[in-house]
């Protein structure tokens, strides 16, 4: 698997850690981007409260975290209501 770069991150792309954990409902701390500029992307993942505004952080961060996209087809992911 090769390391994931700018070019690679997408809206709707669906991320794995590179050392996931499991959140507090079982599910891991999965990453959907939501928008992204040049510097910066925003996401959502089950490890984000419900309530709480969605993090905001730079592109080397995220690619830091980042471990390998899920959804290769490229699909959306939607949270599951719950």
């Amino acid at each position: 698997m090769s390391d994931l770069t700018e070019k690679d991150l997408t809206e709707g792309g669906l991320y794995r850690a590179k050392n996931p954990r499991k959140c507090a409902n079982g599910e891991f701390n999965d990453r959907v981007i939501l928008w992204r500029s040049n510097t910066r992307v925003q996401y959502d993942s089950y490890a984000v409260a419900n309530g709480r505004k969605y993090p905001e952080i730079g592109i080397d961060q995220f690619l830091k975290w980042a471990g390998h996209r899920i959804n290769e087809d490229g699909s959306p992911w939607e949270k599951p209501d719950a």
